[in-house]
């Protein structure tokens, strides 16, 4: 049975958190604007960043799970043993771009960036199970 990560009141939280947070229009390619585990907001600079992208998490072996929920959503995850990795939701995806975290372990942060994810899911394949 496939478990529903959005289940989780947390992650709603972090949900509702990003939708409050605008970008001004001439800096929306420049810069992203975000909230660090401790609730700070932060700024970060994208401009030369390659995004994740649904095409992306898919070829990297992602697996979409769509909600029961009014109206529908969608998210992705990855699982490694003890280990899933989560998308954002769709409809948080700004421009098409997702961002991935560890479930269970918001703490550890976001990742944004494919080439850091792509080199996280290598590292995580590599690993003998214990």
């Amino acid at each position: 049975m496939k478990v529903n990560y959005w289940d989780d009141p947390i992650m709603a939280a972090k949900r509702a958190a990003y939708k409050d947070v605008i970008i001004p229009k001439g800096l929306r390619d420049k810069i992203e604007i975000y909230i660090k585990p401790n609730g700070a907001v932060a700024i970060r600079n994208i401009e030369n960043m390659k995004f994740i992208t649904e095409k992306r998490l898919k070829k990297l072996g992602f697996e979409r799970q769509v909600t029961n929920d009014s109206p529908s959503f969608s998210y992705y995850t990855l699982e490694f043993s003890k280990l899933c990795l989560i998308s954002n939701a769709d409809d948080e995806a700004k421009d098409g771009r997702y961002y991935v975290e560890f479930f269970d372990y918001q703490k550890v942060g976001e990742i944004r960036s494919y080439k850091k994810l792509k080199k996280l899911i290598k590292i995580l394949k590599s690993m003998k199970k214990p």
